[in-house]
């Protein structure tokens, strides 16, 4: 059963579908009908794909949906990643060393070091209009060139405080963010630094401020400041090549909070917190290629298992309470 995929990727994550892809609860009125699958329409010709496993879409409550996992193929890079250890390259390799648990600066911080303090009121509903779709002609409205500016929020705000990393999880001494991850995998990491994965509702609200933009930086799409929309994605052979970038290579790519590369670069995992086992799993933000890329999109197509040379995380705690 795994003699393909064991030429592509390592067998130990099989994935299986639990959900079709879909917007997040709450998702805007532009970006309904963005799936997942559309986004990893330009990698199917030379990706293998698991057998197809009946599932439970999130926008129908019961309803049967079929969905196919992608598995990506990673071509060799010029050893970004130390070797040994878990890699763009190496998927089977073990994780990097346990990682450290974060000390405060000072006895009256909210957060530890390499962390940010995210508090705010946020809007349950946005309106986010896109103007212009700027998608290759016959594909699917999917990447937003321009919404309309401002949002306009259509529900309630709560507020949230919390924690959230500064930068997408990078092991020490290390100059790539680790990929290769699995949601399970990306719960253990954070659990041992004394954090646990981001809620969808923290990711997003930590993505769009209390503005609730579409994008970390504002209203209009802009690639190259948050590394997506990246051309050549494959080698000659079809192999995926490593288009990530270092956590301090894109500093315009933040958000209202300060948080870096929260959209491009590595799909990050979250959690949503109303699923059970094993559908918790929701990667967000997106990769590198050309797709959602923005904070109100979501992909729920991958089970807790599943793993790819895309998928990286970050990690949120709760807020020390601080003297005023």
């Amino acid at each position: 059963m795994c003699a393909l995929a064991l030429l592509l990727m390592s067998c130990r994550r099989v994935p299986t579908s639990d959900a079709a892809a879909t917007e997040a609860p709450g998702a805007s009125a532009a970006s309904t009908g963005e799936l997942a699958a559309a986004d990893e329409a330009a990698v199917r010709g030379a990706a293998a794909k698991e057998p197809a496993a009946v599932a439970v879409s999130d926008t129908a409550p019961g309803a049967n949906a079929v969905a196919k996992e992608t598995n990506l193929v990673a071509a060799p890079t010029a050893a970004l990643d130390p070797p040994g250890f878990r890699s763009f390259d190496d998927p089977a390799a073990r994780l990097p060393p346990r990682p450290k648990r974060p000390a405060y600066t000072a006895n009256d911080d909210a957060c530890p070091e390499g962390m940010v303090l995210v508090e705010g009121l946020r809007c349950t509903v946005p309106v986010q209009e896109c103007l212009e779709w700027v998608d290759e002609p016959g594909k699917p409205n999917r990447a937003c060139g321009r919404f309309r500016e401002p949002s306009r929020c259509a529900g309630a705000r709560h507020p949230m405080r919390f924690c959230i990393d500064r930068t997408e999880y990078t092991p020490e001494g290390w100059a790539l963010p680790l990929v290769h991850v699995s949601w399970n995998e990306a719960s253990l990491v954070c659990s041992q630094m004394g954090k646990r994965l981001c809620s969808e509702g923290e990711w997003e609200f930590a993505c769009e401020g209390p503005d609730a933009t579409p994008y970390p930086y504002g209203y209009v799409r802009d690639g190259a400041r948050c590394n997506h929309d990246r051309d050549e994605l494959f080698t000659p052979r079809g192999k995926l090549i490593d288009r990530r970038r270092g956590a301090l290579d894109t500093p315009d790519c933040k958000s209202p909070f300060g948080v870096l590369n929260l959209v491009g670069n590595v799909d990050e995992w979250t959690t949503r917190p109303e699923n059970e086992a094993p559908h918790r799993s929701i990667l967000r933000g997106g990769w590198w290629l050309k797709g959602r890329n923005r904070c109100r999109a979501s992909t729920s197509s991958h089970s807790e298992i599943y793993a790819g040379p895309q998928t990286g995380f970050r990690c949120c705690q709760a807020a020390r309470r601080t003297a005023k």
